[in-house]
């Protein structure tokens, strides 16, 4: 009994850059090394760190405008 599905299919990312000079593939390598050796605890705490990062490059106003949308809506 065949199926109807090709095996010739390809499973790559198309967000991922398909150019990475020989030093961001090591950066790459090195990345996914350490996530896959982090604790849940460690993994946490960098996400906490790069959202705090990531939220001190916003202004005031969109802090603002997020935190309301998030915290002050009306529940039904």
């Amino acid at each position: 009994m065949s199926d109807t599905f090709s095996h010739d299919i390809d499973e790559t990312d198309d967000s991922e850059p398909e150019n990475l000079n020989v030093r961001e593939l090591k950066e790459n390598d090195l990345i996914e090394y350490r996530l896959n050796t982090m604790t849940i605890s460690e993994v946490c705490n960098a996400a906490t760190k790069w959202l705090t990062l990531t939220l001190g490059d916003h202004s005031d106003a969109q802090i603002d405008a997020l935190h309301e949308k998030l915290f002050n809506r009306e529940i039904h």
